[in-house]
């Protein structure tokens, strides 16, 4: 017997959202059906006549699209509710940042990232109990098939299956092998309004790294009946790879599962794991191994999507000024600054906007700059200004001729001069809090922004990396062929379609099988994704077969709709987003022409500069230390330092 071992990289996607295509176009037609259907309910009562016939299909369209608005409890950015309210007082924040390390610290290990080599897809996933029994969402298992590889934060990698798929709710349970299993505590009541939540996940799947990242938000509103809501809406941001991820209040009980999200960063819905109902029968499975026949559906996935656009479209048009062209324009990227994050009482130095200007190609803003020097010297975006900037705004209105003295093209910042002395500068680096407390990052005409730091900088190097499994096939040399023994990891067994005691003859056009040969056509389907014929024994009958179940990708057209509304959702992100190692994550929605500006702690204290827009769910910033290194560098003779 031998045994044969090779690397397979993993596809790393993030978790597919074919489906989002299809409902994003529901949720567009439902709106020009609502706003059309608005303008004849207006003008009913003059043209009764000439409109009844028109408005009767289009207001029964209205009520199957957006049918779940009369059950939406009132927002919590209502105008009658807490619009124009501070959301926290810098007590509180401070006191929910402490809940809300405790609750990385303590709930990290319970958080799953789970990915299909069947689908090539990934997302995310909470263990709910110590015999490896987990939720997430229905459309990451129904993606994924029967078996799939789990990662968890310790680095441990072992095999998943499916167990129960609710289709209509988009909720899903599935199993661990192995175990005992760090379990997160269920909240059996439902979250109220304006409750501060906070979410752990992979977003971007692999991209994310093994260490989950954390976002902290609050509720803004149930959608569905009010004892069995459909969805919880936060604007806690989330993005693909966060499905099935976990929403934790701050006491670190579970109580809802991540589930899809709209335009708007501040629009993102989960499940309410109080109003999910798991079959008896499924739970009494949950230790037997009994593959494929335990995996169960149910309901379905059209009332689930009427459910979804009813709740969207209501919602993105309160949060955009124009419906549709609101979001294509920019104006609703930014909600949480009108209604919720951006209203508190944590405050920034004076200093700090004093030392805070804008970089100008003429009239137009690329981004912001830091002053680190009396005498002028101010630190900027190296990738956004080059080239292009010819002056800057300071605080005080002042426009000034900026000069380019030397660029660091690691870290993505410029030095620049400017004709002024005896400026108000930062000077005093502090070290950034620890993941999940917040920050202050400091914007133009005297305003803020609220974050929460998601993922410290030393956790986004080489070593967070998730690895990729090793393919370990046991085989046993007989006539004809080789005997499978044993193929690890579980889901690969399954996605090759191979079964232990299964002699090989044949895969593709190679019948001279030898060790090496059969591992590298292995390798070559999990890698490339392409089934390859292959002759087999099993229980003593010859069997031709097809190696490798892959799910069928979708048709070209679909991928390029579905890249363009990933990227449309993602909003607008900086030039240079990344290969930025040694930054932190911060869950701050900014802009790209925002970031160059310092940021602050709840204390007052500088501990970073925003240096790029990465995503939906992130914004990237160099630690004060870092930002001041660089700048003793920069004032070096040498020119443009590499």
């Amino acid at each position: 017997m031998s045994v044969l071992t090779a690397g397979v990289p993993i596809i790393r996607n993030g978790n597919a959202i074919v489906w989002q295509t299809l409902a994003t176009l529901w949720q567009t037609l439902a709106t020009l059906w609502q706003t059309l259907a608005t303008w004849l309910r207006a003008f009913a009562p003059a043209r009764r006549s000439h409109c009844s016939i028109l408005a009767l299909p289009l207001l029964l369209a209205l009520c199957c699209a957006g049918g779940c608005a009369s059950t939406l409890s009132r927002p919590v950015d209502s105008p009658n509710s807490m619009a124009g309210k501070a959301i926290s007082g810098l007590d509180s924040l401070k006191a929910h940042g402490d809940s809300i390390e405790a609750l990385r610290e303590s709930r990290s290990g319970s958080v799953v990232l789970l990915y299909s080599l069947h689908g090539g897809q990934a997302g995310s996933a909470i263990i709910v109990h110590s015999n490896g029994l987990f939720y997430t969402a229905g459309h990451v298992l129904e993606q994924t098939g029967t078996d799939f590889i789990a990662y968890l934060p310790d680095r441990r990698i072992t095999n998943a299956r499916a167990l129960f798929v609710d289709k209509t709710h988009d909720f899903g349970v599935g199993i661990l092998d192995g175990g005992p299993w760090t379990a997160a505590p269920i909240r059996r009541q439902l979250p109220e309004p304006g409750e501060w939540v906070a979410t752990l996940g992979y977003p971007e799947g692999f991209g994310n790294g093994q260490t989950p990242s954390v976002r902290a938000g609050r509720v803004r509103f149930l959608a569905g009946p009010n004892r069995r809501p459909w969805f919880v809406l936060t604007d806690c941001p989330t993005w693909k790879g966060d499905s099935g991820g976990p929403i934790f209040d701050l006491d670190g009980r579970l109580v809802a599962v991540t589930s899809w999200a709209s335009l708007s960063p501040a629009a993102n819905a989960s499940i309410p794991v109080a109003s999910m109902r798991i079959p008896p029968a499924v739970l009494q499975t949950a230790f037997q191994d009994a593959g494929e026949d335990v995996r169960k559906k149910q309901g379905s996935s059209l009332l689930f999507l009427s459910r979804m656009s009813g709740t969207a479209v209501p919602d993105h048009l309160r949060l955009s000024k124009i419906p549709l062209l609101g979001h294509s324009l920019g104006w609703n990227r930014r909600p949480e600054r009108k209604f919720t994050r951006q209203k508190t009482e944590a405050v920034v130095p004076s200093s700090a906007h004093l030392a805070t200007v804008e970089c100008l190609d003429g009239r137009k803003r690329l981004c912001l700059g830091t002053i680190v020097s009396p005498d002028g010297l101010l630190l900027a975006k190296e990738s956004e200004t080059r080239n292009r900037i010819d002056r800057v705004r300071l605080a005080d209105g002042r426009v000034l001729p900026a000069r380019l003295l030397a660029r660091h093209f690691p870290t993505d910042l410029a030095l620049f001069a400017i004709p002024a002395t005896n400026l108000v500068h930062l000077s005093v680096a502090h070290k950034p809090p620890q993941a999940g407390h917040f920050l202050v990052s400091v914007l133009p005409g005297g305003n803020s922004c609220l974050g929460l730091l998601a993922k410290p900088a030393f956790v986004r190097e080489t070593f967070d990396k998730v690895e990729p499994p090793r393919l370990v096939v046991k085989v046993t040399p007989v006539p004809g062929g080789l005997r499978i023994d044993a193929v690890t990891p579980e889901a690969a067994r399954s996605t090759l379609g191979l079964e232990v005691g299964d002699t090989v003859v044949r895969v593709g056009t190679e019948d001279k099988l030898d060790h090496q040969i059969l591992r590298n056509l292995l390798r070559r389907v999990l890698n490339r994704r392409e089934p390859v014929d292959a002759t087999l024994f099993r229980d003593g009958r010859r069997v031709e077969t097809t190696l490798g179940r892959f799910k069928k990708p979708p048709p070209r057209a679909v991928r390029e709709v579905t890249r363009g509304l990933i990227d449309w959702m993602a909003g607008p992100i900086s030039i240079r987003h990344k290969n930025l190692d040694g930054t932190f994550r911060h869950d701050t929605v900014l802009a790209p022409s925002e970031c160059g500006g310092p940021m602050f702690d709840l204390d007052g204290n500088w501990v970073g500069l925003n240096v790029s827009r990465a995503g939906r769910d992130r914004t990237l910033a160099w630690d004060a230390e870092t930002v001041l290194e660089v700048f003793e560098l920069l004032q070096m003779p040498i020119g443009e330092v590499q």
